[in-house]
């Protein structure tokens, strides 16, 4: 048995928007939610953090765009329902980073908090100049 720590599934959110509900019931509706209710942000920023985020994730799978080619010509090759190598996909998954997926997952997580956190930097200032 490994002692190495589990840890958990691989992800690149870096910070989920927090949207909170501001409708009120209607008149006599104890239970609920009327249909067409709208969700407001409690963030008047979230769209742009999460643009933000979205782009993030981008830029981070272009690290994996020598795997996404043999990803494409194995999935050509599933729906045919042909034979094909996913070990072309597994090979490159390996040379990403020299291997180093831990390494390369937390320089990730890091620089994309960063980019969160100074964001909030930079939006704090504008806000303070209007």
């Amino acid at each position: 048995m490994s002692s190495k720590k589990i840890k958990k599934p691989l992800s690149l959110t870096v910070k989920p928007a927090q949207v909170k509900v501001s409708a009120t019931p209607a008149d006599g509706d104890s239970a609920g939610s009327p249909e067409g209710e709208e969700e407001t942000p409690e963030d008047p920023f979230y769209a742009t953090k999460e643009i933000l985020d979205y782009a993030f994730k981008t830029w981070a799978g272009t690290f994996m765009n020598p795997m996404f080619y043999y990803m494409t010509r194995t999935f050509a090759h599933h729906r045919k329902g042909e034979q094909y190598d996913t070990g072309l996909v597994f090979n490159q998954l390996i040379q990403i980073s020299g291997g180093d997926h831990d390494k390369l997952l937390e320089d990730l997580r890091a620089y994309g908090a960063t980019l969160q956190a100074e964001l909030e930097t930079f939006l704090a200032a504008r806000e303070a100049k209007r």
